[in-house]
């Protein structure tokens, strides 16, 4: 039964991570495109 558990749990976790990675990349490339888009606002 533990066995299980923890299958369920590892397999969770790797679903989640799966999920979230796409999300984290995309609000990464977004926060990036936000700071440069300032920098370039600020130069002008």
């Amino acid at each position: 039964m533990l066995i299980i558990t923890v299958i369920l749990l590892l397999a969770a976790c790797w679903f989640l991570g799966t999920l979230l990675t796409p999300v984290f990349v995309a609000v990464g490339f977004v926060y990036m495109l936000y700071l440069i888009l300032q920098s370039i606002i600020a130069a002008i």
